[in-house]
């Protein structure tokens, strides 16, 4: 059942360990090129959405500290005013 597993690269002898990058990589291949392909798009789309998000944060955030120095321009702090 199934397709057969690539052989690996190494010989796997048990007393020496396999380095945990290497296994990763041998799982990788095995997973094969769809994965990889699919791994990438959704990377990019999660990059491009966080991006945009960030970037409305921040021109929202810019547009309110420019309606806060506005409004302080307007209304500037008069210690020697009295209402009459």
């Amino acid at each position: 059942m199934g397709g057969e597993r690539s052989p690996l690269p190494i010989n796997i002898n048990p007393i020496i360990e396999i380095p945990l990058l290497h296994k990763a990589l041998i799982l990788i291949k095995d997973l094969g090129v769809p994965f990889l392909a699919g791994s990438v798009v959704n990377a990019a789309l999660a990059g491009i959405i966080v991006y945009f998000i960030a970037h409305r944060i921040l021109l929202s955030r810019q547009q309110f500290k420019k309606n806060l120095a506005w409004q302080r321009r307007i209304k500037p702090y008069n210690p020697g005013y009295t209402v009459k």
